[in-house]
């Protein structure tokens, strides 16, 4: 059976031709970064390229941390991606949100609590417009946990104001997304609270020497002290992500208690985007019923072993990526 997993000995392969495995962090030069022009009423957005920029086709990716976008987890993440993908292939990430201080406006603060992740899709958007795109590079969307929202929203958008001009997506997939109308905000932060079960163990089990470095680990081979290490690191990360700006998070976790996502991802299949939604059997974090969406040849459901913090396994990662830009249906 094809599954994600089957991919993980290309993956494997990919990472030891590149030697990305065995790189420190000091040496993998993650800068290549570039930032949109900030414009009346709107911020600056930072974007991220592995690649070049002038492949034939474009992966974009947006941060799902709750961290600054040029944290090295994240951009390992997005190097692995570029890895396995291979030649012909360049990824951009974007941040898609921030956590800072008057990131958002008090308009777009009002309309995420809505349940409408528009303000960070838009920010997606902008880049798409301001990078130099050729007409025939081909443009895919992937998201996991809250860019797995934002994604479906940046595609439905897309859809919904054609004349704009922006080109069209040739793909979605969307992992973990969270945007479910039968959970509350307290009922949101108990699954986030609860959702990184494994996270030590993937993290280590990457075999990425950069990514131990950068989430703090000491001595990968003593996994009670790693587990404190990494434990100490995300906590931190995420005390600082909600002091720093309440009034965005408020309303970011106001937005998740909505089934904004479900009727996104169904309008978009019957329109015929070739689409691909995922989730893990033990997460606590996906509100996505696999029931409730259009049963359509365009659009793949997937369930796969593990929890919320699969995804930090930088090789199961990847793997999925992989999955998705091979098997990804024809559109309709």
């Amino acid at each position: 059976m094809n599954t994600p997993e089957t991919y993980l000995s290309q993956v494997d392969e990919a990472f030891a031709r590149s030697d990305f495995d065995k790189t420190p962090l000091d040496a993998m030069h993650l800068t290549n970064f570039g930032n949109v022009p900030a414009g009346e009423d709107v911020a600056p957005v930072q974007y991220s390229i592995h690649g070049n920029l002038d492949a034939e086709n474009l992966l974009m990716v947006g941060n799902p941390y709750f961290t600054a976008h040029a944290k090295p987890h994240f951009q390992l993440r997005l190097a692995g991606y570029q890895k396995a993908l291979g030649e012909g292939w360049a990824v951009l990430g974007v941040e898609g949100y921030k956590s800072q201080k008057d990131a958002f406006t008090r308009i777009e603060r009002k309309e995420l609590a809505t349940g409408s992740f528009a303000p960070s899709a838009e920010r997606c958007l902008r880049v798409v417009e301001y990078l130099p795109l050729s007409d025939d590079q081909k443009l895919f969307r992937a998201g996991y946990s809250l860019d797995g929202d934002v994604a479906v929203q940046m595609a439905y958008d897309m859809y919904r104001n054609p004349n704009r001009g922006i080109r069209p997506i040739e793909g979605l997939g969307s992992v973990e997304a969270a945007r479910t109308a039968t959970r509350g905000r307290i009922a949101v932060v108990k699954a986030m609270a609860t959702s990184g079960n494994d996270l030590s163990q993937n993290i280590l089990d990457s075999n990425v020497v950069a990514l131990n470095e950068a989430w703090g680990v000491s001595d990968s081979t003593n996994m009670k002290r790693s587990t404190k290490e990494i434990t100490k690191r995300v906590n931190s990360g995420l005390a600082s992500y909600v002091l720093a700006a309440l009034k965005t998070n408020y309303a970011l976790l106001s937005g998740f208690a909505t089934d904004a996502t479900t009727r996104q991802l169904t309008e978009l299949a019957e329109a015929g985007l070739p689409t691909m939604v995922g989730q893990y059997d033990r997460s606590s974090v996906s509100g996505i019923d696999f029931a409730e969406l259009p049963q359509v040849d365009n659009l793949i459901t997937l369930r796969q072993e593990g929890d919320h913090s699969s995804d930090d396994n930088i090789r199961k990662s990847a793997a999925r990526i992989l999955y998705m830009v091979n098997n990804l249906p024809k559109r309709s």
